[in-house]
């Protein structure tokens, strides 16, 4: 009888997730718009640039920085402190 019920349970619980999936394809949501590349794109970095200069004044966006790591297992693991934002 308890195997019965946890069955039931998993299989509910299973249930919950699947219908939760924004995934799956129902008659519901049949409405799809392909996607399509602009073939008149070109990529513009130095506007790019200017535009966030002007909208963030003062801000450097081509700064860099270095972040310690420590080595916890070769290829596998790393961490290190990061502090974001600006320092007070």
């Amino acid at each position: 009888m308890k195997a019965n019920a946890l069955f039931i349970s998993l299989a509910v619980a299973v249930l919950a997730v699947v219908d939760a999936s924004p995934l799956k394809f129902s008659p519901r949501h049949s409405h799809a718009v392909p996607l399509t590349r602009n073939p008149n794109y070109k990529h513009n970095t130095k506007a790019q640039i200017a535009k966030l200069n002007k909208r963030y004044p003062g801000v450097n966006i081509l700064a860099t920085g270095s972040v310690p790591l420590v080595n916890v297992h070769p290829d596998l693991e790393y961490y290190s402190t990061v502090s974001v934002g600006t320092p007070a």
